[in-house]
């Protein structure tokens, strides 16, 4: 019909139709696309967590406990092992108070080293235990020849949960443990020093040292020479005394290292003096003559006090400790005797 809307109603409403929804479709398209940059950064940053908490668990940590014990066995190693020499007990109580001290400094030096956060991840727990032969007794350490230190690392409270957080990835207590050697002969230097002191404890008891020594400067009509005198006073002394030698040649070095030492015997020490005199003869024949002369003779008293052994026992072989190459070294300074 002429003048009727009847066709252009229906065409009208598809064209609108059509406007409306090209203009929705920006905002579709656009929360769509951010949908998917969103979940793709997502998993950078997991792929990133995962990374880096892999590294911490399997390479950082172990370094970290053996860099703790391969330095604690240096450090402690030079400073008479960590433990008081003035009361010598059996072999083994030496070994094991040595062993502890090594541990406890490992502790000390792990923790130093092992931060809160490493990279992007937080370390969340408060104090963790580092263990050295966790597995082995002291006495079967004792009676065997440890090239390697066996450690184990693992979170000190077990009724705290310990985690690593890395972004949005979570381990707990159990990835946190660690179980590793390091190639590291502390323990036979131990178990050498142990050995050695007993030893030297056993021959200074069974020394004959006398209650004093005297000597007296040796040239006619005397000198008056207190050093002399005193020399030979302290030369009667020490042969009554152990010596480096006769202790270590009866303890075995371990193989591939060497050992050095000495001993001081102290005294206290008093001098006398009184006029003398001596006949003195020079020449030959008929051209020998002889004189009486005086002087003044000294006599010295060497009171024995008490003995020190100092030893020092080191690997041949180096290993990397602070960013270099160093021998173990095992070294005894305090250990003395009274008489």
């Amino acid at each position: 019909m002429k003048g009727s809307l009847e066709g252009v109603l229906p065409m009208m409403g598809l064209l609108i139709l059509a406007v409306v929804l090209s203009f929705q479709s920006l905002p579709i398209a656009t929360s769509i696309s951010a949908i998917i940059g969103e979940s793709a950064e997502d998993a950078g940053i997991s792929a990133e967590s995962k990374s880096a908490s892999e590294h911490i668990i399997h390479h950082y940590v172990p370094d970290v406990a053996s860099f703790s014990v391969d330095n604690a066995a240096f450090e402690t190693g030079q400073d008479n092992a960590g433990i008081s020499w003035n009361s010598i007990t059996s072999e083994e109580e030496i070994y094991s108070d040595i062993q502890d001290a090594w541990e406890e400094e490992a502790n000390n030096l792990f923790s130093e080293q092992l931060p809160s956060r490493v990279e992007n991840c937080e370390i969340q727990t408060e104090e963790y235990d580092l263990e050295i032969y966790p597995d082995t007794s002291i006495d079967t350490l004792f009676e065997s020849n440890v090239e390697t230190a066996d450690l184990n690392v693992s979170p000190a409270n077990s009724d705290r949960e310990a985690s690593l957080n890395c972004g949005d990835i979570t381990y707990r207590d159990e990835s946190l443990t660690h179980y590793g050697s390091t190639s590291n002969r502390y323990s036979e230097l131990a178990q050498y020093a142990a050995k050695f002191y007993v030893e030297a404890e056993d021959q200074y008891d069974e020394a004959s040292i006398d209650d004093s020594y005297t000597g007296t400067d040796s040239s006619c009509p005397g000198s008056g020479s207190r050093s002399d005198a005193e020399d030979q006073a302290e030369s009667r002394y020490n042969s009554d005394t152990p010596s480096f030698s006769s202790v270590a040649s009866e303890v075995s070095d371990p193989s591939e290292t060497s050992s050095s030492g000495s001993t001081t015997d102290n005294y206290r020490v008093s001098f006398e003096s009184e006029d003398t005199t001596c006949r003195v003869c020079s020449g030959e024949g008929e051209d020998r003559s002889c004189s009486q002369r005086s002087g003044s003779r000294v006599t010295a008293t060497v009171t024995p006090t008490y003995s020190e052994m100092y030893m020092d026992i080191e690997t041949d072989e180096e290993i990397v400790l602070n960013q270099a190459y160093r021998n173990l070294v095992l070294e005894v300074d305090e250990y003395s005797y009274s008489h």
